[in-house]
């Protein structure tokens, strides 16, 4: 492969790179962005291009990239959040309240995506947030460690890259709310947790050093503890660590004079109680038992129901990729069908397409669906790139001259960011006079146009 590539384009919707570094990694999380130099020094290689703020599909087609490119790989992760479900007997009317959000609108936000709008925030009659998250992941854990360092004004917080506008509101929020209460609900035991430690130890931490406590149920953590359960923990480190900690954190239990977060288990949403001005008022939850052997429990109704107070609920059930069209016969289930990251080819002559096509491949998130860290695709790459290297250096896998992307970009008179551009945009946000204190970072720039305008998107001469 290495004799016969010459060129590699790396085409993105948004103005800037680094996917989900930049617009999903929590802000208070600088190590974790830190990967985003190793990528900055790929982009000096002169056979690597970048085109920015241009969206295939709409800018260009498949047929576009078939004409330039031998391989296309798809690596565009899961853009659509999962709907939350309530269940089939929910009782809850059609309508969805006011104050009821994919946590992915709290996350785009705070992380500055270009355009995206806050979630809207109402306290209680009494004065309080009440802040339901559904789903135990690591967003979840990131959305309420967010809200809860602004509400203890958590210096982190202050210095970490989260955009002014989502700074100053959550600040705003928090410091007029007389308590600011943040509870995760999960449908399954503590030992089904899908956070890791790390986070869930952050957010321990928190509730040592400032005002803010941490509640788990000591009968939700002894409900957790069936005999399935106590299987899957045998000889899983990882869970082993992270069930002591749980149970740390339900012995050491304490109210926050300011902030409070409460982790349950056992509870599965099934409709809503509405307050006069729209909003929601609480989360109608049944209560679950689990069911079933040993790593494939379920949760079950026991008939039981509860009612959990919210002003504000933001649910992460997950992420579902989205197909390009012309490519539905490889999608399903919401990722690309793919063996090594092989997911077909298209746009040639000859039986199947094969003669003179485009090889697709997948990489992240929608090749194996919204699953792992960052240091997952890791793997996840090599293999979708090893599998390219045999087919490119095999037999039958030659290479043929093509088009040149950007003069199809020009002759469209389609606006992008190249490397250059970008690099404006990066030293622009990086200017002191911007930021809130000397520590931060940068102040991302939110406004697509202004994107695009900085970084010389207008380059269709």
């Amino acid at each position: 492969m290495h004799s016969h590539a010459s060129a590699f384009d790396v085409i993105d919707s948004l103005p800037t790179p680094f996917g989900l570094i930049r617009s999903g990694v929590a802000p208070d999380h600088q190590d974790v962005k830190n990967a985003s130099s190793d990528f900055s020094q790929i982009f000096s290689d002169s056979r690597i291009r970048y085109f920015g703020g241009v969206t295939v599909g709409e800018d260009v087609g498949l047929e576009d990239l078939e004409e330039c490119y031998d391989a296309v790989v798809l690596s565009y992760g899961c853009e659509g959040g999962t709907v939350m479900s309530l269940g089939d007997d929910s009782d809850s009317d059609s309508s969805t309240p006011d104050c009821v959000y994919h946590a992915r609108k709290l996350v785009d936000w705070y992380n500055g995506r270009p355009n995206s709008s806050p979630p809207e925030f109402r306290l209680t009659e009494e004065g309080d947030l009440n802040v339901t998250i559904v789903g135990g992941g690591n967003v979840s854990l990131d959305c309420a460690r967010i809200i809860l360092k602004a509400a203890v004004e958590d210096q982190s917080l202050t210095t970490s890259d989260v955009t002014n506008e989502a700074y100053n509101r959550l600040k705003e929020i928090t410091s007029k709310a007389n308590k600011v209460n943040v509870r995760i609900l999960n449908r399954r035991g503590g030992m089904q947790s899908a956070f890791t430690i790390k986070e869930f130890r952050d957010l321990f931490k928190m509730s040592k050093v400032g005002k803010m406590g941490m509640k788990i149920l000591s009968s939700e953590v002894e409900k957790s503890e069936n005999e399935e359960s106590l299987e899957e923990l045998k000889g899983t480190r990882p869970l082993k660590r992270l069930w002591k900690l749980i149970g740390d954190v339900s012995a050491n239990s304490e109210e926050g004079e300011k902030a409070n977060l409460e982790v349950r288990y056992f509870l599965s949403p099934k409709g809503y109680e509405r307050r006069d001005d729209g909003g929601v008022s609480s989360l109608k939850c049944d209560v679950t038992k689990l069911e079933g052997a040993a790593f494939g429990q379920r949760a079950k109704k026991t008939g039981e129901e509860e009612d959990v107070e919210s002003s504000l609920v933001l649910y992460s059930t997950g992420y579902k990729g989205k197909v390009l069209e012309g490519l539905e016969e490889f999608f399903e289930d919401g990722k690309y069908v793919n063996e090594g990251g092989r997911v077909g080819v298209r746009g040639g002559g000859g039986e199947g397409g094969s003669e003179g096509g485009s090889r697709y491949y997948a990489s992240g998130w929608i090749k194996r669906g919204a699953s792992g860290i960052v240091g997952t695709n890791i793997p996840d790459a090599k293999e979708t790139v090893m599998s390219m290297v045999a087919d490119f250096e095999g037999e039958g896998g030659g290479v043929r001259r093509r088009k040149n992307f950007e003069e199809i970009l020009r002759k469209r008179g389609v606006r992008w960011v190249d490397w250059k551009g970008w690099k404006k945009v990066d030293e622009v946000e990086k200017r002191r006079d911007r930021v809130r204190v000397e520590e931060q970072v940068r102040e991302k720039i939110v406004d697509l146009e202004e994107l695009m305008t900085i970084g010389g998107g207008g380059k269709v001469e």
